[in-house]
């Protein structure tokens, strides 16, 4: 205990308890009516050095009891000496909490996890801020992990959350083909034939079309019924991971364990397996593979998309005649050429009231981006201002992903500014949902706006 020296009726005690949080209680005399007044203040000293060697017991135990006792989970500091456990029956999956979030303990899992043999994820940005995931295979099944803040204030505190897939049993080999009535409607879909990348039987092969999307895409339904008692496996995506990289090497693989779409901070323990095959004429072939919006209980989502239109192959270089009449109309001039994704842009209703207008392409591609750029960079009639920034964007041509209410999304902004002091704006990004990346597809789209 001690007495500060300016002001001799103030007296403080401090202690450290053993989950390494320390508490100061100060009393003292009320300046306004001379009664005693004690406070209380709590705080976690981070302290990597002095980081626990083992898991708790009783987080040792359930891992054992509601994971698996075949796994060893390494110890991850996460801010404090004592974090705590319990298991989420909703992801199936087992959440530790810590002390309060430090930015230090995404960088010291990372190299903690690797020296223990696993793949490590990071840099996820989700609703919280940055996260990283992770994961080992072992003998008899596969162990992952998600680690971010489970808030975004000064109270949020480390949180992670372990999920257990038992090592699969693939069906014998010579079951595992499309039938040839789910051959024919493949070519009739995307124009040729398709690798076979499950563990077990495909039920169904449909063809659809979104009213977004200027072609067909393949929706699979597994034979395998999925549910909470059965619950679909991330070791069917390691399956075909593994199968695509060794049989079909033209696919260029990607594994997320936390895709960008997800509803969650920490994805309820989402990943999804994205295959990109680029054809000859510039078109792609995108095969998604994982999750559905309730892991670990339903069915794997499971869509194939042609997405054509991906390069300007029809070397078109000015607006339809709709989109120019509207660009002149509201902006008073027709915008540089820039492509879409599509010959005709379809265009999306005016709103007086905010002077902007939405424009959608077709599928989004990344090289995209360069021809927007270049497009206002060599135009000789306006001096535009270009930019990469998170942008207020409006959507009204559908009711997904914003409606007609303003949202905020990635964008490139070109702007100019005419000689009455009007502000002219044009923002193009990539169009996505929830849906949409479920399906493997995005759309290219822009605004217009008049400031």
């Amino acid at each position: 205990m001690t007495q500060d020296e300016k002001n001799p009726t103030s007296l403080t005690a401090t202690g450290v308890n053993s989950g390494g949080q320390t508490f100061t209680v100060t009393l003292k005399k009320d300046d306004s009516d001379d009664c005693p007044v004690m406070t209380f203040k709590a705080s976690y000293n981070f302290d990597p050095d002095n980081a626990p060697t083992e898991w708790p017991e009783e987080i040792k135990k359930d891992i054992a009891d509601k994971l698996s006792a075949d796994v060893t989970l390494p110890v991850i500091y996460l801010g404090t000496q004592k974090p705590t456990g319990s298991y989420n029956n909703y992801t199936a999956g087992y959440s530790i909490t810590g002390g309060p979030f430090d930015r230090q303990v995404l960088p010291l899992a990372k190299t903690k996890l690797e020296a223990e043999g696993w793949t490590v994820q990071e840099n996820y940005t989700g609703v919280y801020g940055k996260a990283l995931a992770a994961y080992k295979v072992f003998d008899k099944g596969t162990l992952r992990l998600v680690l971010a803040a489970d808030g975004s204030n000064s109270n949020s505190k480390a949180f992670m959350q372990v999920y257990y897939d038992a090592a699969i049993t693939p069906d014998d080999a010579s079951t595992l083909a499309y039938s040839d009535d789910q051959k024919t409607t493949i070519q009739g879909a995307v124009g040729e034939d398709l690798p076979y990348i499950f563990p077990k039987g495909i039920k169904t092969v449909v063809a659809s079309k979104a009213t977004s999307t200027p072609s067909y895409c393949l929706k699979m339904t597994p034979s395998t019924t999925y549910n909470k008692t059965n619950p679909f496996n991330f070791n069917n995506l390691l399956y075909a991971k593994e199968k695509l990289e060794k049989e079909n090497p033209e696919y260029k693989v990607e594994l997320t364990l936390i895709p960008n779409d997800s509803s969650s901070h920490l994805g309820h323990g989402n990943a999804r397996l994205v295959a990109t095959k680029t054809l000859t004429d510039g078109s792609k072939i995108v095969f998604t593979y994982g999750f559905q919006s309730t892991p670990n209980t339903s069915a794997p989502a499971i869509f194939v998309s042609h997405h054509t239109g991906l390069t300007n192959v029809n070397n078109i270089t000015d607006w339809d005649t709709t989109t120019a009449t509207n660009m002149r109309y509201y902006a008073g001039f027709v915008l540089p050429y820039f492509y879409t994704g599509a010959d005709e842009v379809k265009n999306g209703s005016y709103s007086s009231s905010n002077r902007w207008m939405n424009f959608t392409g077709g599928y989004y591609d990344d090289s995209m981006v360069q021809g927007f750029k270049d497009a206002f960079t060599k135009d000789t009639v306006h001096t535009w201002t270009l930019e990469h920034s998170n942008h207020c964007l409006v959507d009204m041509t559908s009711s997904g992903n914003g409606g007609s209410s303003p949202y905020w999304a990635q964008a490139e902004v070109a702007k100019t500014t005419l000689d009455d002091g009007t502000v002219i704006e044009v923002a193009f990004y990539e169009k996505t949902s929830q849906t949409m990346a479920r399906a493997g597809y995005s759309i290219a789209a822009f605004n217009l706006s008049i400031h």
